[in-house]
């Protein structure tokens, strides 16, 4: 097809596909904005044409190519519904399909004529019926692939599956392309440009998930240390328990015989660990009644006022699981605390009984206006340390945690409110 006008029709057709498809991730703009999305990859589509067919400047013909690319993505951003990796994902696919279309579609065409492809092209009539049967098959192809949601969600859901069935079509399509490398499809070209981004994209964010899995897995291990140090604290304290007698009637024993010095070893040797063992808050949860007690030795250690009323006895879940929360939510609270002056440093940990189960609410001071989606922490290993195991364990126990950051007037200051409601009826 070698006229201008032939051009301009032809163009119309690929962002009417592109629209179409991209459509089944839902559409969140009105008609005007697409219209006017179909009209930029009209234009850039008609003169990145015009210009490899008739100036024959192979530099802006690329430059257009990769220009279009980057307007296809950003348009599909803005446009279309769904996260970056579902909007990158099916451009790929788009591309994919529209590339493997034309492939088949010249071989066929190819096979059936028993000509070459410099033949193909020069023959205007069998150009044409090339051309014809290419933009059939590719709307055939992508009203395949898009119309099924599920079939589109079997892409995401196989990333890498998919990085390697498009490695493998980069080099088949490499040999198949050296038959008529001048000849170079324009959708080849911006389906390379678009798998190089898309290939680019995937390694960034798998720098960024294997990082977030790294954290993930260095807060858990923080977390089963905690539940052990507290379970092996339980246990000395049931043994010391289960012994006080035996060891009371041994000590006696040792006062009436007057063995002084072999009586303070042996009382060395038996209260070693009561310091550690030293409770401060009573509680009918032995685990509960542990952790507090360490978390109001902590508070002392750092000057910060901390008040403490657990009004529940029953928590519907495992002891680690109640522990990590309170554990969680009350040293991140210090660490806030901490940037406060001395005299305002105070938190507060209530739980209380509701009509239909219970709700935890640490309330702490902090200074300036808090982001919950950021951190001030210096220390990037311990940014938001607690806060996914404490969210994860709420909605397995599918409770509702709430976080608030209220301002107090004309200071600096303010306190940040997380609030946590379980429902014990849906667990019984």
């Amino acid at each position: 097809m070698e006229s201008i006008i032939e051009i301009f029709l032809s163009g119309l057709i690929d962002p009417i596909i592109w629209i179409k498809s991209m459509s089944t991730l839902g559409c969140n703009k009105s008609k005007v904005k697409y219209y006017g999305a179909f009209g930029g990859y009209y234009l850039l589509l008609v003169g990145r044409d015009l210009v490899g067919r008739y100036c024959e400047m192979q530099k802006i013909h690329g430059y257009l190519g990769a220009v279009l690319a980057v307007y296809i993505l950003v348009s599909s951003f803005f446009l279309f519904g769904e996260g970056l990796y579902e909007k990158v994902i099916s451009i790929c696919i788009f591309f994919g399909a529209l590339f493997a279309s034309e492939l088949i579609a010249t071989e066929l065409c190819m096979a059936l004529t028993h000509k070459d492809i410099d033949s193909l092209m020069h023959d205007q009539w069998l150009s044409l019926s090339c051309f014809v049967i290419i933009k059939t098959l590719q709307m055939l192809m992508c009203y395949w692939l898009f119309r099924s949601k599920k079939r589109v969600n079997y892409f995401y859901r196989n990333k890498e599956k998919i990085s390697v069935i498009m490695l493998l079509a980069i080099m088949l399509s490499n040999l198949l392309m050296k038959r008529y490398i001048d000849k170079l499809s324009t959708d080849a070209i911006l389906l390379f440009q678009m798998i190089e981004i898309f290939l680019q994209w995937y390694i960034l964010s798998s720098l960024f998930v294997f990082k977030k899995k790294e954290k993930t897995v260095w807060e858990l291990s923080q977390e089963v240390n905690c539940n052990l140090e507290r379970e092996e604290l339980v246990n000395e304290i049931k043994r010391f328990q289960h012994n006080y007698s035996q060891n009371g009637l041994i000590m006696k024993n040792m006062l009436y015989y007057k063995k002084y010095d072999e009586l303070g070893k042996y009382m060395e040797e038996v209260f070693k660990d009561v310091e550690k063992a030293e409770l401060l808050f009573n509680h009918p949860n032995a685990a509960v009644r542990i952790l507090i007690s360490e978390l109001i030795q902590l508070a002392k250690d750092m000057k910060i006022l901390f008040s403490v009323h657990v009004l529940v006895k029953e928590f519907g879940m495992e002891d680690e699981d109640i522990c990590s929360i309170f554990q969680n939510l009350v040293k991140n609270a210090f660490e806030a605390a901490l940037r406060v002056p001395h005299y305002n440093k105070h938190v507060s940990l209530q739980v209380l009984d509701t009509d239909d189960g219970y709700e935890i609410r640490c309330i702490n001071d902090c200074i300036g206006a808090v982001d919950f989606g950021k951190t001030g922490k210096r220390n990037k290993k311990i940014h938001g340390f607690g806060v996914g195991i404490v969210d994860k364990i709420v909605a397995d126990h599918y409770g509702i945690i709430q976080r608030e950051y209220v301002k107090i007037d004309n200071e600096e200051m303010g306190h940040v409110v997380v609030s946590i409601q379980f429902c014990l009826l849906k667990k019984s």
